[in-house]
């Protein structure tokens, strides 16, 4: 996501009318030849307010002023603008985006301050309007790239949906540029396209016959998301890009879902020791386990696989599966959905354990290492591997989930104490 928006958004200064900076310094300031992009002049305006205490102090009293008029929510509690980083493509939507939310507060700074640099890099309306439209394109990769990049949830499933959807957004936008009929938005449709070129590289534009089975890990995790499951595949779909796509995608379910049946079934009829190396331990268990019914209380079992049937049924279970409607819940967590009903989908729930446990993205691993960076410094070179991975897990935890076992705990010691009373 990030290459593809820093594309759209290179592409646009270098083709829009504003142009691009060679050198902003006093001494070619009044060179029309030397235009500045608007991302830049923010860039400035940032630094300027960041830096200089009287636009510092004017910015404060500016949202004073419109929070009481009601041009700023009461609630806003931004005093600076966040510059970008070329690394990260959404700390330039978010500095877009306050820029704007400060808009009144700036023209504010713009009336008052004796600060000559912050008059010279002031944004004009047309250069508001220009920071509008750019906030519209970036708006579209948001909610994508942060769910996405999710560490509490799982995320393959929602690939294909949101990338479509971004398609169809980005190919709005290019419809409604057109039909304005203003040369000015040219330069947006040139840098959206370039930005659909380069999503291209890595998602086709269309799924067809030819490259549905390379997308065979999105479709299935979809497909085994129980508020999914085909409904996007049918006819006006998001997925529905030609005509069989809906008995394709159930093909590709159905020979993932045969494959791991009958590598069960083989080492079912296998007297010897020697596993199936594509199945794991857990996933072996399926085969020696009592059904739901036969179940006894008594059984020490912690594990719910207990549940799993012993013999696979004689209906297929992806047909069964795929004739329940869709879950209404959309809070539900789909491998919570998988452990309870593996004794109904014994071949199935390891599919979904398999796939669905697949991060869409590389960014929770990123964050592992640059949270290791953290507590492996040059003071602390000697920790032990178990001490480093007991504070990366520490830091990964949620508040809430510290709160709720201090609760817990507390709990248990009023317990014991009352006990020993």
């Amino acid at each position: 996501m990030n290459i593809i928006v820093q594309d759209i958004l290179s592409d646009y200064i270098l083709h829009s009318q504003n142009g691009y900076i060679i050198d902003d310094s006093e001494n070619n300031s009044n060179d029309s030849n030397n235009k500045i992009s608007t991302i830049t002049k923010v860039r400035k305006i940032a630094t300027l307010i960041k830096y200089t205490t009287e636009n510092r102090k004017l910015l404060l009293e500016g949202v004073d002023k419109y929070k009481k008029e009601g041009l700023i929510p009461f609630n806003y509690n931004k005093t600076r603008i966040p510059l970008d980083n070329a690394t990260r493509w959404s700390s330039t939507f978010n500095m877009i985006s306050t820029t704007l939310k400060l808009k009144d507060a700036l023209i504010y700074i713009n009336k008052f301050t004796k600060n000559t640099d912050f008059k010279r890099y002031f944004l004009t309306d047309d250069e508001f309007n220009e920071l509008n439209e750019l906030k519209r394109i970036f708006e579209i990769f948001v909610k994508p790239t942060t769910s996405l990049q999710s560490e509490l949830s799982i995320t393959l499933n929602f690939t294909l949906l949101y990338i479509y959807q971004i398609y169809n957004k980005l190919d709005n936008l290019i419809t409604l540029y057109k039909n304005r009929k203003n040369i000015q938005y040219n330069s947006y449709i040139i840098a959206i396209k370039r930005g659909i070129e380069k999503l291209e590289k890595y998602f086709p534009r269309r799924i067809t016959p030819s490259n549905i089975r390379s997308l065979k890990i999105y479709i299935l995790t979809l497909i085994l998301d129980p508020r999914f499951k085909i409904i996007h595949f049918q006819e006006n779909g998001l997925l529905s890009h030609y005509k069989n796509i809906y008995n394709d995608a159930i093909g590709i379910l159905k020979f993932e879902y045969i494959k791991i049946r009958n590598e069960l079934n083989l080492n079912n009829n296998n007297n010897n020791n020697n596993t199936n190396p594509d199945i794991s331990f857990d996933e072996l268990a399926v085969n020696n386990l009592t059904t739901a019914n036969d179940y006894s209380s008594d059984n020490n079992e912690e594990d719910d696989d207990i549940f799993i049937s012993k013999n696979l049924n004689n209906n297929e279970e992806y047909t069964d599966y795929l004739k329940e409607s869709p879950i209404s819940n959309k809070d539900i967590n789909p491998l919570d959905y998988w452990k309870q009903n593996s004794y109904r989908f014994p071949v199935l729930s390891i599919l979904a354990r398999r796939y669905l446990a697949i991060p869409a993205t590389s960014a929770p691993i990123e964050r592992i290492f640059s949270v290791s960076n953290n507590i492996i410094t040059k003071s602390r070179n000697r920790l032990l591997p178990n001490t480093i991975k007991q504070l990366i897990l520490l830091k990964s935890w949620k508040l809430e989930d510290f709160r709720g076992l201090n609760k817990d705990k507390d709990i248990i010691d009023e317990e014991e104490e009352e006990g020993e009373e």
